[in-house]
């Protein structure tokens, strides 16, 4: 019997959790000799956080009822935050915050990790951002 959108049975997530062990580990040797703090090693670490994150529930979904919805309203007048080192999807996404949802959004670019955020701000495509494509 197929199970419900966004579960997997017990033993493709052993086969899952055995798999993010393995990745954990060896991306923590690469860590380990990454004295010059490569390019992509943060991004490299947030996806493996993700995925742990959403693997902590047994048989987690994703169905409509996980789905946030937002009034547009609500983000007008904010400054969108993101990392500095700017590449063409963080362009897109700008495009797209001021094509449609506020065509006054003002954007600040700063460290990619450790950063606060102050009152009135919105982080997206970043550690620990609000918005980000996970």
């Amino acid at each position: 019997m197929p199970l419900p959108d966004g579960q997997i049975d017990e033993t493709r997530r052993t086969q899952l959790e055995i798999d993010l062990a393995r990745l954990k580990r060896r991306l923590a040797e690469v860590v380990a000799i990454d004295f010059f703090g490569a390019p992509g090693r943060e991004a490299a670490e947030g996806l493996v956080s993700g995925v742990e994150a959403r693997m902590t529930g047994k048989n987690s979904t994703l169905g409509p009822d996980s789905v946030r919805t937002f009034r547009r309203e609500d983000f007008h007048g904010k400054t969108w935050v993101t990392r500095k080192g700017i590449y063409v999807d963080r362009m897109a996404s700008a495009w797209l915050i001021r094509r449609f949802i506020d065509p006054d959004a003002r954007f600040k670019f700063v460290p990619p990790k450790g950063y606060r955020p102050q009152p009135g701000e919105l982080r997206f495509d970043m550690f620990e951002a609000e918005f980000t494509h996970e």
